[in-house]
């Protein structure tokens, strides 16, 4: 198969068909389609893109205060979100997505879970204060990102995305699956949020809040992946994994297995994890959770604003 495969890549692009044809594989006598590398030039393109505008940025905002854990992580963690967005939006995973549900349930937990909150712990805080300073944009990332309003739209997104209608859409439509994926990007962005504690202003979760937040989220997507496990029939039609050699019922029902342990083990992790390092500080005699300065200079924009219209009518 590896000869195959790059016997496939290096022929022009005319021969391409015939030399899928030469080369058979053992049980199907041709090679699937899906293990046939393929370009995807607007994934690639926008994780470039990504990557140079982070390092433009980085330069205008960055800094040692730019974020926690010092400039170091704070790339590293930015890196390890355009890596994984790389891997999981190219060949073979994006085209093992069209097939099988199983890898398409692995492509958006880590769309959800994992390039979100990498991506929001490496972007400079001097950047998120810039971006969200304009009165409009403050009060719309301060109410979308309260717990409860994060909650509700992080799992209707979710709930909304595995709704067979929507699904079979995604696998059939490369548009319909760039947009589901960006409301994946976008719903885990508003979810993680409130628990890295990435917005300037006070009044936010403390330390013991974020956990239960946290735990809090793996509740209904844990529920939903029972359906399923147990669902005595596919839920979808537009998924054939017979490129992986499984059925499509038990194809559906590791999905479900997937996301359950998944969204459990990273929601859970991450929630212990903030308890640890909260316990740690707090035992050098240190506070978790420290005023800076952007969250008072946030808080005494947000009351100059709230006492403009008194003033006006004084």
């Amino acid at each position: 198969m590896v000869a195959c495969l790059s016997v496939v890549s290096a022929a022009p692009r005319a021969r391409r068909g015939a030399a899928r044809h030469a080369c058979p594989v053992a049980g199907s006598g041709r090679l699937p389609s899906v293990w046939i590398w393929g370009p995807h030039v607007a994934a690639v393109s926008a994780v470039v893109l990504v990557g140079v505008a982070y390092v433009a940025v980085v330069r205008i905002f960055g800094g040692p205060e730019g974020g926690p854990g010092g400039p170091r992580r704070r790339h590293a963690a930015f890196a390890a979100a355009l890596v994984l967005s790389a891997v999981f939006l190219t060949w073979p995973v994006a085209d093992l997505a069209q097939r099988s549900l199983l890898v398409r349930m692995a492509q958006q937990t880590i769309l959800l879970l994992a390039v979100p909150p990498l991506a929001l712990l490496g972007l400079p805080r001097r950047l998120v204060d810039a971006m969200t300073r304009p009165a409009v944009l403050d009060w719309a990332a301060r109410s979308l990102t309260r717990p409860a309003v994060a909650t509700v739209l992080f799992n209707i997104g979710v709930l909304v995305v595995y709704l067979p209608p929507v699904m079979n859409t995604t696998v059939r439509s490369w548009p319909a699956r760039a947009g589901v994926d960006l409301t994946l990007l976008l719903a885990g962005v508003i979810m993680w949020v409130p628990a890295l504690r990435v917005l300037p202003g006070t009044g936010q979760l403390r330390p013991t809040g974020r956990a239960g937040y946290l735990m809090i989220q793996s509740v209904i997507p844990s529920f939903a992946s029972l359906v399923f496990i147990f669902a005595r029939h596919p839920l979808y039609s537009a998924f054939d994994p017979s490129s992986i050699g499984i059925t499509t019922l038990v194809d559906q029902q590791l999905a479900g297995a997937l996301a359950k342990v998944a969204s459990l083990a990273v929601l859970i992790g991450a929630a212990a994890t903030l308890l640890w390092r909260s316990h740690q500080i707090e035992e050098r005699g240190g506070d978790p959770d420290p005023l800076t300065w952007d969250d008072v200079e946030r808080e005494l924009r947000r009351l100059e604003r709230r006492q403009r219209p008194t003033d006006s009518t004084t």
